[in-house]
């Protein structure tokens, strides 16, 4: 879907960041977001990844998402919600990719 871009750079240079959400806590989250950001190098993308925060070191609950990108985990069927911590990760990277967006763009 991207060829045409990657054939003219029109991704070359331009930022990226990941999220995502698995059916469980060892889903392959981390293989999902190192495969995502390996066809992001693939357009000469800028990755930029959520980091090991404080969050994640002092869970006392299970949380998806890895120093890649935030992420959660449903229960096999569907019934775990994104709890607080996601959350707050997910908007803490979003807020973050966005301040770097307009760095960026005002350099």
């Amino acid at each position: 879907a991207c060829y045409f871009l990657w054939r003219e750079n029109g991704l070359l240079g331009k930022l990226a960041t990941v999220f995502m959400c698995s059916a469980s806590m060892q889903g392959g989250q981390e293989t999902t977001m190192l495969s995502t950001i390996h066809e992001l190098a693939h357009y000469g993308m800028l990755y930029f990844p959520l980091g090991i925060r404080p969050e994640m070191i002092h869970a006392k609950e299970p949380l998806g998402g890895t120093c890649y990108g935030a992420g959660s985990f449903t229960a096999a069927n569907g019934t775990r919600l994104p709890s607080e911590t996601e959350k707050q990760l997910a908007r803490y990277q979003g807020n973050a990719f966005a301040t770097k967006v307009r760095e960026f763009a005002c350099a």
